[in-house]
């Protein structure tokens, strides 16, 4: 999707962002070239033949660590834009980071394309129906965003049920070192990971309409 800058401080953002995805892809790249002599260990101990083709393993890891670093930029870019929608909100929806959004948003749209494709290449109803349930394991899992309403702060469940809390039922708030924050209602709870974007702004948001101090 094409990025528009529209003032100074974004285009700050989108550098900070490049460069924020650099050390990553650096990271990512000797994983994958590290396959290379793993395989040829393999092959060389079950054939006693095998040879290392260092050139295509550059270019493979190479090539993956850059499609890495633009997946991390646009990651970055659009948890950079969720913040400052946050920012800007009243009453914020905290959705999931960009990258569990992504990860589980095409591992839908893999598993679902696949079942169509062996669905009309006549396969058996297992195998289309395993891809399938992939597919619905990636909706299981998929973090489901916290609203903070005027009046409450609310979530669906895995299965679609929404659970309120009142800002005025909130009994605690407390949060532990891992990004971690659990608002504890009279009949249910709302945990706020390190799955999810802004957890300082959620913190605040919610102790100063409750009125509960926040334990650490």
């Amino acid at each position: 999707m094409p990025i528009e800058i529209s003032d100074p401080s974004e285009s700050r953002s989108l550098r900070a962002a490049a460069l924020a995805a650099i050390w990553p892809s650096v990271r990512f790249a000797p994983v994958i070239a590290l396959i290379f002599p793993v395989r040829f260990g393999l092959d060389w101990l079950f054939d006693h033949s095998a040879t290392l083709d260092w050139k295509l393993g550059f270019q493979i890891s190479g090539t993956m660590a850059l499609v890495w670093y633009f997946g991390t930029f646009l990651c970055i870019v659009f948890d950079l834009r969720k913040q400052a929608k946050i920012e800007a909100t009243a009453n914020p929806a905290f959705p999931a980071v960009s990258f569990l959004s992504g990860l589980y948003g095409l591992t839908i749209l893999g598993a679902v394309g696949l079942s169509i494709g062996l669905w009309r290449e006549g396969d058996s109803v297992w195998m289309y129906a395993i891809t399938l349930g992939f597919a619905l394991l990636a909706a299981y899992a998929w973090p489901r965003t916290i609203h903070c309403d005027e009046s409450a702060v609310w979530q669906r469940n895995r299965w679609g049920v929404k659970k309120t809390i009142p800002y005025k039922e909130i009994e605690t708030i407390s949060t532990s070192g891992v990004g971690r924050t659990t608002i504890l209602g009279a009949t249910c709870w709302i945990e706020h990971t390190d799955q999810y974007i802004e957890s300082e702004r959620f913190r605040d948001i919610v102790s100063r309409r409750s009125g509960k101090k926040i334990y650490y």
